[in-house]
């Protein structure tokens, strides 16, 4: 993340820009991931359920959709995210771009593999 301000210039000063850079939480992470993987607003949708351990019928009634319209979605969002099922799509997100930056948040280093 990179945040800047703009220090108020005393007399006859022309002012500074003061830069913080510093490390991304998951939060700043997750708006971006839909632009990233270019998943459709209900695609996010059905992302987000099925990350929280939603079944297909229990997406559906949520959405108001029906299971087949639900499965066809699941389909094209593995297919933009380069994932076979539910559990790899959870796993990419999390090993992904949670848990670096939770062990970065968390001062550990993971070693290369």
């Amino acid at each position: 993340m990179c945040h800047a301000s703009r220090l108020h210039p005393g007399e006859g000063a022309s002012g500074h820009i003061v830069l913080v850079v510093e490390a991304a939480t998951p939060a700043d992470i997750a708006p971006i991931l839909p632009a990233a993987w270019d998943l459709t607003e209900r695609e996010q949708q059905i992302t987000y359920l099925i990350a929280r351990g939603a079944g297909t019928n229990e997406i559906a009634g949520k959405l108001f959709l029906p299971p087949f319209t639900v499965r066809d979605h699941i389909k094209t969002i593995f297919g933009k995210v380069g994932v076979a099922s539910r559990g790899q799509l959870v796993a990419r997100l999390y090993t992904e771009f949670y848990e670096p930056l939770h062990l970065l948040s968390n001062g550990v280093a993971r070693s290369p593999t």
